[in-house]
């Protein structure tokens, strides 16, 4: 048997609509889950808003004749999740008072219609009573035999609750399934799909970001694998933020150096006219799941608005950047990374529909590190990600109960190696993960400025962080992408290997005299950076005595003098080498990293945010801004200007910065230059004058990596 609620019946309050026909509960549209108790709570007390509703009667409700339940427990933990759901305190409420062992009363005001008590709907297979048809004047049954079918009726539903809760229970008790790796295929051979932007796909076509000599160009292909074909965007620079849920929308981010930096827009997924969402900025944006919103982050903060941009809200605060956001298919559930740039790491958080709750993904877990992408299955079932580790990126499964408030199983590693899988997206039935599959390697080139071109510098080998000492007879390098530090003569002969391979190293530089090498180097990921001594002659290498936990930047001065910074330091300090010694160097406060001009006399630091770098003259105490937005910043032989790259915004190129008027000029152009590195985009200026970068060899292509569940 099967009794409908009555039709029509919508209450609104504050942001909150509740749907009593469909037992839902939405905040700005957005659905929250709520489980079967608190709702019948929450629609006692709107059926009568402002009279106090008693526990009595909550509990008459709740649990019928015969169930037996520890009911203040039972109902002060349904009333506890009602209030979270609300996004309220028992202490301050704005709807739901507790009047002091007798009830509660629902306070807000209420719009929309009367509604009456909510009904219960009941199915069940097992064989009917006899209805009786009441007409005219036909007589009702008797009291007692009306009694009798209600407690029937209420048994029936006891037995139906029990049930399903026990089969939820079975589910998530029952042994975890484990994904099993079934074969990867390769999709594309260009090599040349952006392995840092997202991919998306309707079911039948993948969507995909391809560098297209210095240009990011859109494309589309089967899903089962085929020739891709540019979808025409009329924007300059952009990448692909999301798909909607039913296919027929993207939502693109204009990336530039003017005032419409990172604006979103919105365009059909065949092509076309776009719109902007608003006038805001974003670092990443998602759909919801319904398509009537918009979510983006800007820094930290994170808004919710409409598609034209209007009625935007904040949705919730975390500390650092968040970047990559992707809603549950309920819609209940938000996942992100967030990027902690103090800590140098990311990591998976989640947060619940109304913003409460926010919490990182994985609190406990040693296993993956530094998380990065992510992406639900279809049916919520499966969540994955992609982390790193030294050896590589891999994909991360884990699986997820869409009925159940509670944490996700333990993380399981769907791939190992030797290509790097990231930007992991599920096909519609979830036995397929789409990717990118990235194979590292790099060309060290020189500039020409005669013919405009790059010739291989030492044989063009993979390697960059090119260092070289103060006679220009010797240079030392990081191979790429292994980490490991080599010296070598400058003609590239008399290799010496200086680290082994359980170190990854950044940075070093030759001590004045030639005689050593300081380095900067951590084991893994999850570790933070340290300072390192080693003999150019090879030998066992040594930790320098900072006093912070972190290191990440050591730099020589002169011949016992190095410069360090820390993030636990708001400024640049000295350690003499011979006895030890810290101090703090003059004018060199809210400053990071170090990097020492030839003759000492200069000195360039990163501000504390990393934007910008500035120049601190040692023999005037002068401190001007150089440039933003610069990668590598190195003098020339001769002190007269800084160079850098820059591969941000629209018009990537090397540049340079007089330090007589601190003008900013181009070199050359690098807008067709697939750069590459250990860290970020590396270049530097050679002792000759020339201009060294390491181009990218390595080939990013789609896989689909086909998986089952065990």
């Amino acid at each position: 048997m099967e009794v409908s609620p009555p039709k029509n019946h919508v209450i609104k309050f504050g942001r909150f609509e509740v749907d009593l026909e469909q037992l839902v509960l939405t905040k700005n549209g957005l659905r929250i889950r709520l489980q079967e108790q608190p709702f019948q709570i929450l629609a006692m007390l709107l059926e009568r808003p402002g009279e106090l509703i008693t526990r009595e009667q909550i509990g008459q409700r709740l649990w019928p004749a015969n169930t037996f339940v520890e009911f203040d427990d039972g109902l002060n933990t349904a009333v506890r999740k009602l209030r979270s759901a609300l996004g309220e305190e028992a202490d301050n409420p704005r709807f739901i008072e507790t009047v002091p062992r007798r009830g509660y009363r629902f306070i807000a005001p209420v719009t929309g219609n009367s509604p009456r008590p909510l009904p219960v709907t009941v199915t069940t297979h097992v064989l009917p009573p006899v209805v009786h048809l009441v007409s005219g004047n036909a007589e009702l049954p008797p009291p007692e035999k009306r009694r009798s079918r209600r407690s029937f009726f209420a048994l029936v539903l006891t037995m139906i609750c029990i049930a399903a809760a026990a089969l939820a229970a079975f589910y998530w008790t029952k042994p975890a399934k484990t994904p099993h790796l079934v074969r990867i295929t390769q999709l594309t051979r260009s090599g040349a799909v952006h392995p840092n932007q997202n991919l998306a796909t309707d079911g039948l076509r993948l969507y995909y970001i391809e560098r297209d000599h210095g240009d990011w160009v859109l494309k589309s292909m089967p899903a089962a694998g085929g020739t891709g074909t540019r979808v025409d965007v009329p924007l300059s620079r952009y990448d692909l933020q999301d798909l909607s849920s039913d296919g027929s929308e993207m939502l693109l981010r204009r990336i530039t150096n003017d005032a419409d930096s990172d604006s979103l827009w919105i365009m059909s997924s065949v092509g076309g006219p776009v719109h902007r969402v608003g006038e805001m900025h974003a670092l990443g944006a998602a759909f919801s799941p319904d398509g009537r919103t918009v979510t983006y982050s800007d820094g930290g903060d994170v808004y919710l608005c409409d598609k034209d941009g209007r009625n935007a809200r904040k949705l919730f605060s975390a500390a650092g950047d968040v970047l990559r956001l992707r809603w549950s298919p309920q819609g209940d559930l938000l996942r992100f990374t967030l990027n902690d740039s103090a800590q140098h790491t990311n990591a998976l958080w989640e947060v619940r529909s109304d913003g409460s709750g926010m919490h990182p993904l994985l609190p406990e877990s040693t296993l993956p590190k530094w998380e990065w992408m992510l992406g639900w299955s279809h049916d919520a079932r499966w969540f994955a990600f992609s982390a790193a580790s030294e050896s590589g990126r891999d994909i991360w499964l884990l699986q997820h109960n869409p009925s159940s408030s509670g944490p996700d199983r333990n993380p399981i590693q769907l791939t190992a190696g030797p290509i790097e899988f990231d930007l992991p997206v599920f096909s519609t039935d979830s036995s397929r993960l789409y990717a990118v599959g990235v194979q590292r390697r790099g060309e060290l080139l020189r500039y020409i400025p005669a013919t405009h071109g790059f010739s291989p510098y030492l044989g063009g080998i993979s390697a960059d962080q090119l260092d070289f000492s103060r006679d220009r007879r010797w240079l030392a390098y990081v191979t790429y992408p292994e980490g490991v530090l080599w010296r070598a003569r400058i003609d590239g002969s008399n290799l010496l290997k200086l680290t082994d391979s359980t170190l990854r190293v950044l940075a070093p530089k030759w001590s004045p005299d030639g005689s050593q090498i300081s380095f900067l180097a951590r084991a893994s990921r999850g570790e933070k950076w340290q300072a390192y001594l080693v003999s150019a002659n090879g030998g066992l290498y040594r930790r320098i005595a900072s006093g912070a936990d972190e290191t990440t930047g050591a730099a020589w001065l002169q011949a016992a003098t190095l410069v360090l910074s820390s993030p636990q330091w708001d400024e640049l300090r000295t350690l003499n080498l011979n006895s030890g010694k810290i101090a703090s160097m003059p004018g060199s406060q809210h400053l990071q990293g170090a990097l020492v001009s030839p003759s000492g006399r200069f000195l360039i630091g990163s501000s504390m945010d990393g934007i910008s770098f500035e120049i601190l003259d040692r023999a005037t105490g002068k401190r001007q801004n150089v440039a933003q937005d610069g990668n590598y910043p190195s003098f020339s032989p001769d002190e007269r200007c800084i160079y850098f790259n820059r591969f941000t915004g629209s018009k990537p190129g090397f540049f340079r910065v007089r330090l007589a008027d601190i003008k900013e000029e181009k070199v050359f152009d690098l807008t067709a230059f697939q750069a590459s590195g250990s860290w970020s985009t590396w270049s530097t200026v050679s002792p000759d004058g020339s201009f060294l970068l390491l181009r990218d060899l390595g080939g990013a292509d789609l896989y689909a990596i086909d998986w089952k569940p065990e």
